[in-house]
């Protein structure tokens, strides 16, 4: 029997690892040297990686973040398994799936049993080509977004395909291409309907050129340039139709060492087919940078870009979200965490802005390795100019954690 040490190892490279890398190109080498470095169960040629999350466990005093505030006892609990199978050096197919059940203790119609899984497959050709394939369904019962809390069943449908050139210092260019369905639930509370189904739902069909160069083992300079069409499936949301050109440029630095994460900048013009309907112009990014030297941690998040409203009369807003966090490690097994939070909604269509503070103090206490067990406080406040209104939250809840 594999021993607890092996499996929390296992955990930890699937859920740091995996969900670090997944925005970005993973050359065909580089895939299989990580597959077979922290492989721990194996049955013939398969590798399997089981995964745990925990989400979301405690109280919340205003749980749809809303007016009048409803209080609740919440729990998330997603287990997982990722599969590869690798043939000679030439082929990984790869499988997940991932059950998830979200639990209220007060709330019984928002408890919910959702399951994502994917399919994808990767092929090198001569030494040199790789040409990599796959399909995913996401389901999850989540917000829409930072301008809707409640939470809903959203449906996430794809299916992707590249081609690249690996050179044998690991740097690659190609293409790529994916098409992606959206889906989502319509809400009816306390007398107000979010026509959520009519105004979100949608498939969006991106191209794009991309290339990235090794400075360092598992840290990767990346350029991309793409074009996205966004086509709406409700003949009521057809004047949403959109286009978008983007271009874009980071680093993606390794799991491990002094600075982990992703630093990400680029410009992005958006172009509405309906005449009347605003444009964008402007810088977006998706930057979370960990930063530790010694006893003291720093955190840095940035990101920027537009996301579609829920409301038929809004079209789009612009997302700007900034975060700071600071760590303590008193000890080797503990460790005390603050962070500080600050979002900024404008919208397009009309005069205003949502702004929306955060604050988090906690701690946790290690497990194994970088595997933790915390205990965190959050604090949230949301206000809206014109609209007047302030909407406070707070909670207390357990994490499982995979960066100490």
């Amino acid at each position: 029997m594999p021993s607890l040490k092996k499996v929390l190892a296992v955990v930890l490279f699937l859920l740091v690892g995996q969900t670090a890398l997944s925005q970005n190109y993973r050359g065909f080498r580089e895939e299989s040297e990580a597959i077979a470095r922290n492989a721990r169960f194996s049955l013939g040629p398969f590798r399997f990686y089981p995964m745990l999350a925990l989400k979301n466990v405690g109280y919340d005093d205003n749980i749809y973040f809303e007016g009048p505030a409803v209080s609740d006892y919440t729990g998330t609990v997603s287990p997982g398994i990722n599969v590869f199978l690798p043939f000679h050096n030439s082929l990984i197919l790869s499988f997940m799936d991932n059950p998830e059940y979200v639990f209220f203790l007060k709330q019984k119609s928002q408890r919910t049993f959702t399951n994502s899984f994917s399919l994808g497959l990767k092929y090198l050709l001569f030494y040199r080509f790789v040409l990599s394939a796959g399909y995913r369904h996401s389901e999850y019962r989540e917000p829409v977004s930072s301008e809707l809390f409640r939470p809903t069943t959203n449906v996430t449908k794809g299916y992707n395909a590249s081609f690249f050139y690996e050179t044998a210092r690991k740097t690659s260019i190609g293409v790529a291409w994916e098409v992606v369905s959206f889906g989502y639930q319509n809400v009816d509370a306390a007398g107000v309907r979010f026509p959520l189904a009519e105004t979100l739902d949608r498939k969006e069909k991106t191209g794009s050129l991309e290339f990235y160069y090794q400075l360092y083992p598992e840290s990767f300079f990346f350029t991309k340039f793409g074009r996205t069409e966004y086509d709406f499936a409700s003949i009521q949301s057809a004047g949403r139709n959109a286009s978008s050109v983007y271009g874009l440029a980071g680093i993606r630095f390794p799991l491990a060492g002094f600075v982990r994460g992703l630093l990400s900048l680029g410009y992005r013009k958006f172009l509405p087919a309906a005449e009347g309907k605003k444009t964008f112009s402007g810088f977006f990014g998706d930057t979370g940078l960990d930063i530790r030297r010694g006893k003291l941690g720093v955190r840095v998040q940035y990101g920027r870009d537009i996301v579609f409203s829920y409301n038929p009369d809004d079209y789009y807003f612009i997302d700007h979200n900034y975060g700071l966090g600071l760590s303590y490690y008193p000890t080797e097994f503990l460790r005390f965490d603050y962070n500080y939070s600050q979002r900024i909604l404008e919208y397009s269509e009309i005069v205003r802005q949502d702004r929306q503070t955060g604050h988090s103090a906690g701690f946790v206490i290690r497990v194994y390795r970088d595997v933790g067990l915390g205990l965190a406080w959050n604090y949230s406040k949301w206000t809206s100019t014109p609209l007047g209104f302030a909407r406070k939250r707070n909670s207390i809840g357990a994490t499982l954690t995979y960066q100490f």
